[in-house]
Order: structure tokens, then C-alpha cells, then sequence
């Protein structure tokens, strides 16, 4: 009887060890409960200084997301977030969260035609907005068990489309960033970046959620706001866009009106290794390379900012490997839900390869191939061509025509007659694209990507 009666006790002590052990794994894969602690621990610290709005202490955004009443039905289900970097933004995003909604961030700048568009797609039950939440008159039950999160690609080559991420991979891929970067509690993000973006998700919220990174938003995005937002908030990290970096190159801004600022990151869009050395000779610091995808969250990160054609070295916590001549996998607890994998491995969309040091270096897109006179002609191969071209900043390809022709727009000073003449020099005139736009600047998303549907015809 006393036998039987202790391994009762045991089993009861052991059952509930476990229950409670698993409530506190629970809670450290909710970002609600991460970022109630970071809050606790230090109340006082200002994680928000917005220039010419006001700042917010942790304990006051935690208060305000607290505040926001949302009903019942919200659980499960697709919300839009349609609002620009702010307190409200990361108020609502925790709250949401909280309800156990899933969370599609918009693009600030996204239109009202887009926007209805978009509802309709994604099925989204409710839109939080300016105004507050309210419901759209959409259900859609698709919705992944155990999502919390939706990222929408960019649709510059076609419609958005969903991935759907669970808050663990949210706060994995976090946690990859900080580590890697050494992004650290005491530090403030310039928050130029938006914070629905796989990057500005990546790089200033979840530091913020998960450790009290303060974010400082400037009152506008010339290198004369960013600058002074820095010098006026203490900001220490700038992660931004190859296209803010190249404001920066050509304005008067001197390195000490940023202030405090240690690490300049760019992101978004491949960076040219002349645009890395320009920095570093205008400015004295290096501009660090990060690379990302949606699908994966971030994966490399050039830690030295040093001047190669490679964009770094896998971030902590990412395995990357070679999985073929040209194509990389990648494996990682940061992966969406929705994608196709091989034994946890993912295979990355753009054509890459590893060197000898570990280094990634970015071939071009996973374009496909065309037949040109019977011989196969990758076009990764004709953009690699065209980017080694001494002057050449940019370019996108395009097969026509059934793959049969390919048209090449090329960012350039160049005439179109120098440039052909370049590509010449080293390559055999049958693997020339019959047509060649070229333009001083291509035109871009607001992520600094090419806007394939601008390009000029």
C-alpha cells in the first residue's frame, strides 16, 4: 500500500513537473509572454523615440496593447495591418498576437485598390487600421494550424503570395539576427525600414520584442532625417536599403552626423561590392551585406563589411549547403510553414554558390534557360556577364517570346553600343540579348528591389 501510494505521489509530482515544464516552453515561443518579461525587467526604458511624435517606455507599449479590445472571433483568423512604424503599429501586433490571430502586415504605402484586392485574396476577416479593427466581411478557413504570421511576397513578378510562419520561427529567426549581428538590449535601430517587411521584421521588432532593442523612427527618409534622427536618439545600429546608402554616397552628410552609430547594414537588394567601397572611403566604416529571402528569413551576414562580391557567411543558427553546380539549401528553424522542402532542407531561389571560406556569393536569379541555335543558354549566366562589366550597377533579364529571344534592361551610364561592345570582349556574340535597355537608374520598390512592372518596355 505505501509502495503504491509513493509512486502515486511520483507520478502526480512527475505529470505535474511536465505540465509546468511545458507551460514555460509554451511561453517562451509566444512573443506576447517574451515581451512581457523584457518589459517587467526593465519598465523604464524608452523602446520607441519617434522624432516629433514622443517617445514610449516598455512598460507604456505593453499598457497600450493591453488597451486594444478585440473580440473573440479574431482567434485563427487573417488581419491585415495597414499602419506605418509607430507605437500602434507594435501595440496592435502584440495584441493581435495575444488574441491568437494571424498576422498579415501591409506595406504602409499600399493603395486602397491594392488593399481590396489583397482582402480578397487572402481572405483577411478583419483589417487593422488607423481608425482601429474592423471586420471586411472575408473568411477563408486555410489557414496552417499553429500559424501566427503571414509575410506576403513582394508580387513584382506576379500576385502576393502567403507564407505562413509560427511565432517559434518569428523568434528563432530573431534570435539568428541578434547573435549574428550582435544587436544587443542597450542598443537603438534606426527604424527606416518598415516593420511589416521580412527585414525591418527580422532586424527591429523582434530584437525589440525578444530583448528591449529600442527602435528610434525618423520624421522622413533623407539622409538629412536619418542622420539627424541618429544623432538626436543615440541610434547605434542603421539598417536600411541600398538605395538609402546610395542617398547617403551623393549627399553632404559627414560620418559624425550619425552620431553613435557602430554597424551600417544593407539589405533588401544585392549590394555592389563598388557601393561597399565607396561607403567605406566616403565615410570610414565598413557597410555590412545581409541577405534574406521570405520563404527563410535571414541567412547570411557579411560580419567584417569587407569589399568581395560575396554577401557573407551563414547567420547562427542557419545551416546553409551547396545542393547542386549553382543552387544552395538551406535549413533553419526560422522556415515557413507552407514551403517545399526535402527532409527539412529548402532550396534557395537565387543561384549561388559557397567558396573555400564558408563565403556566399550570389550568382543571379534561378532564371532558367533558353535555346539559342540549339545550344542551351542559362540566363543566370547572361546576367553574370552583364554584372562583370566594369560601370554596370544593375540588371534584369527577361526570356521572349517563347525562350527564344532574351531581353536585358541594365543599369548604366553606358550607351547601349559601349555596352554591347564590353560584353563582346568576352563573350560570343550568339549569347548577346537581342534586346538592351539601358537606364541610369532602374526603377524600384520602396524595398529597394527592381519593380519588374515599371521597367520600361
Amino acid at each position: 500500500m505505501i509502495c503504491c501510494y509513493s509512486q502515486a505521489v511520483f507520478l502526480a509530482a512527475t505529470d505535474f513537473w511536465l505540465k509546468d515544464r511545458w507551460r514555460y516552453i509554451e511561453r517562451m515561443i509566444d512573443l506576447w509572454h517574451r515581451f512581457e518579461t523584457v518589459a517587467r525587467k526593465n519598465p523604464s526604458r524608452i523602446l520607441i523615440h519617434h522624432v516629433g511624435v514622443g517617445q514610449l517606455t516598455a512598460d507604456e507599449l505593453l499598457r497600450a496593447a493591453e488597451r486594444i479590445a478585440l473580440p473573440a472571433g479574431v482567434k485563427a483568423q487573417k488581419v491585415l495591418v495597414h499602419l506605418p512604424n509607430g507605437a500602434q503599429w507594435l501595440a496592435a501586433f502584440l495584441a493581435l498576437h495575444r488574441a491568437g490571430a494571424v498576422i498579415i502586415p501591409l506595406d504602409p504605402t499600399t493603395m486602397q485598390e491594392e488593399m481590396l484586392s489583397i482582402i480578397v485574396d487572402t481572405g483577411a476577416a478583419y483589417l487593422f487600421d488607423e481608425t482601429g479593427l474592423r471586420a471586411t466581411g472575408q473568411t477563408r478557413a486555410d489557414v496552417p494550424a499553429g500559424a501566427a504570421f503571414v509575410k506576403l511576397t513582394s508580387g513584382s513578378t506576379g500576385k502576393k503570395r502567403p507564407l505562413y510562419f509560427t511565432a517559434a520561427a518569428l523568434i528563432a529567426d530573431g534570435e539568428h539576427v541578434v547573435r549574428t549581428m550582435d544587436i544587443r538590449p542597450e542598443d537603438t535601430n534606426l527604424a527606416v525600414i518598415p516593420f511589416g517587411h521580412s527585414y525591418g521584421l527580422g532586424n527591429l521588432v523582434l530584437p525589440l520584442l525578444l530583448q528591449g532593442t529600442a527602435c528610434a523612427i525618423p520624421d522622413g527618409f533623407l539622409p538629412a532625417c536619418m542622420a539627424r534622427a541618429c544623432r538626436d536618439t543615440h541610434a547605434t545600429i542603421l539598417p536600411s536599403v541600398p538605395v538609402h546608402f546610395r542617398a547617403l554616397l551623393i549627399s553632404d552628410i559627414d560620418i559624425h552626423d550619425f552620431g553613435s552609430v557602430r554597424a551600417f547594414i544593407s539589405a533588401g537588394a544585392v549590394l555592389e561590392p563598388t557601393m561597399r567601397k565607396d561607403f567605406r572611403a566616403r565615410f570610414g566604416r565598413p557597410l555590412h551585406n545581409f541577405y534574406g529571402t521570405s520563404e527563410t528569413g535571414g541567412l547570411a551576414y557579411d560580419g567584417t563589411g569587407s569589399e568581395c562580391e560575396g554577401i557573407g557567411q551563414p547567420l547562427c543558427g542557419v545551416d546553409i549547403q551547396q545542393a547542386g553546380e549553382h543552387q544552395l539549401k538551406v535549413r533553419s528553424e526560422a522556415l515557413a510553414m507552407n514551403i517545399d522542402t526535402h527532409e527539412g532542407w529548402f532550396t534557395l531561389p537565387d543561384h549561388a554558390v559557397i567558396d573555400e571560406q564558408g563565403c556566399i556569393h550570389l550568382l543571379g536569379r534561378a532564371l532558367g534557360f533558353i535555346k539559342i541555335g540549339g545550344r542551351k543558354v542559362f540566363l543566370s549566366e547572361i546576367e553574370k556577364a552583364l554584372r562583370e562589366i566594369p560601370g554596370v550597377s544593375d540588371v534584369f533579364l527577361k526570356s521572349l517570346e517563347g525562350g527564344t529571344r532574351v531581353a536585358a534592361w541594365v543599369e548604366t551610364e553606358m550607351s547601349v553600343a559601349e555596352l554591347r561592345a564590353e560584353y563582346l570582349r568576352c563573350n560570343p556574340p550568339w549569347r548577346l540579348p537581342r534586346l538592351l535597355r539601358v537606364l541610369p537608374r532602374l526603377p524600384r520598390t520602396e524595398r529597394g528591389k527592381i519593380d519588374h512592372s515599371a521597367l520600361p518596355e
